[in-house]
């Protein structure tokens, strides 16, 4: 077969089936993704197996490989050879690189449906967050859980991720002209609707992380825009992201920081204190933990990452692989009950160490390098690029108070955002320019 082949009339229902349930991780909280990017991965593997003439295997194809290669060989020596079959907790996730190539060339073959899925996508998400406001409930001050999450923490992430994605999807079509194409007309009625709704849940969720990471992704995003395409359309779109936030901040400024106020302050101080004597680092924080004078989730955390930091400092460089949960038992605040580390990096850091945490950020720079090489060469929207970068920078920004990446949400993004960098390297390396259309594949 080649890549333009055309496909059967079943298989491009399926892509659209598969798609949209990668991306319900962000609306509900199951497992589908995985099932649905299993799938996607093996129909990618099998074409690659059956293009004519064959394909070479990108170089990131081979750093991804060679990395869930390590992860299994490790997770596979602890487990043989520990006495008690050590398996840890969601080890396997370190391992989903090896799916990356295979979805992107799945996404190859049904990239002119792409648009189609996102419009179907966000206009689900506009019913699904009407249908799961809970108005008299926010009103009253009390946190609700967005759409229909776990908890208020992973349905405000995922907020977040479809806020700053219905804000790109608009401003896709606000730069092609939304009266060109039915998907440019729904972007224009379903992308506000959806920005507001958001705005609402996130306020609703009392999530003080992702009012953080929102608060830093937002600008950062804004200037991204502005670099890239200064036309008159572009800048309104920008300043009405900035507006809506800005608005949203100072009318609820007072429940802000009602919720987020201590936590502030007492970050504030524990911050201080260390800076003022850093030699006595560990001494203030167990003082400050102990005191109970830090708010409880606050000195939860810290609880957690104290006992994280012991396990880092034992093992810096590499980790200690699946054996970590053996050693917890061990650490100053084992009671504290919980074994997620509320911080996506240390969560890394206590498995694989330093060399594994530059190993990872080394993938995820040669993935924005590969779509921002897709967006030179005509593949990538400009609009796509930038979304790309600013859902990554927000997810990392709440990797910082949560471990979002051992989330339905984090596996999610972690499998899209790799697919799609491959996916704009599959376009170039096959030929098919993005400024040209293409027949359906």
């Amino acid at each position: 077969m080649t890549i333009d082949d055309q496909p059967k009339p079943f298989t491009i229902f399926a892509g659209y089936v598969l798609w949209l349930l990668m991306l319900s991780a962000s609306l509900f909280e199951t497992d589908a993704y995985r099932f649905s990017a299993i799938i996607a991965w093996a129909y990618g593997t099998w074409v690659f197996m059956n293009l004519k003439p064959k394909a070479a295997l990108p170089l990131m194809a081979w750093y991804c490989f060679g990395w869930a290669f390590y992860v299994l060989a490790r997770f596979s020596y602890g487990y043989l050879t520990s006495p008690t079959h050590e398996h840890g907790s969601s080890e396997w996730l370190y391992a989903f690189p090896v799916f990356f190539a295979g979805i992107g060339l799945a996404l190859v073959r049904i990239r002119q449906h792409i648009p189609a899925i996102l419009m179907i996508f966000f206009a689900v998400a506009l019913v699904l967050l009407a249908m799961s406001q809970h108005w008299f409930v926010i009103a009253s001050g009390l946190p609700v859980i967005p759409l229909f999450h776990n908890n208020q923490i992973h349905g405000a992430v995922a907020c977040g991720m479809i806020l700053i994605g219905a804000f790109y999807w608009l401003l896709h079509h606000v730069m092609k002209g939304v009266s060109s194409s039915i998907h440019g007309r729904a972007a224009l009625f379903i992308a506000p609707p959806v920005i507001v709704l958001c705005l609402i849940s996130i306020l609703g969720s009392q999530s003080k992380g992702v009012w953080l990471a929102l608060a830093g992704a937002v600008p950062v995003g804004v200037v991204l825009i502005l670099a890239m395409d200064s036309s008159r359309a572009v800048r309104l779109a920008a300043g009405g992201l900035v507006a809506a936030v800005a608005v949203w901040a100072l009318v609820f400024r007072d429940r802000l920081w009602a919720r987020a106020g201590d936590t502030v302050m007492a970050s504030l101080d524990l911050i201080r204190s260390v800076w003022t004597d850093p030699q006595q680092a560990v001494i203030v924080l167990q003082q400050k933990i102990d005191g109970g004078t830090i708010p409880t989730s606050l000195n939860d955390r810290l609880k957690i990452w104290y006992n994280a930091g012991e396990l880092v400092h034992q093992a810096p460089f590499f980790g200690h692989g699946n054996f970590w949960i053996e050693l917890w038992e061990k650490t100053r605040y084992a009671d504290v009950g919980y074994f997620l580390m509320h911080n996506g990096y240390m969560e890394i850091l206590i498995r694989h160490g330093f060399v594994g945490l530059l190993a990872l950020f080394g993938m995820l720079v040669g993935f924005i390098f590969l779509v921002w090489r897709g967006y030179r060469r005509g593949i990538v929207p400009a609009a796509g690029f930038q979304a790309y970068v600013t859902i990554l920078l927000f997810f990392a920004l709440t990797l910082l108070s949560n471990s979002n990446n051992r989330l339905a949400i984090g596996e999610s993004l972690a499998m899209l955002a790799g697919g799609f960098a491959f996916y704009a390297e599959w376009m170039a390396q096959l030929g098919l320019a993005g400024n040209r259309p293409q027949r359906v594949a």
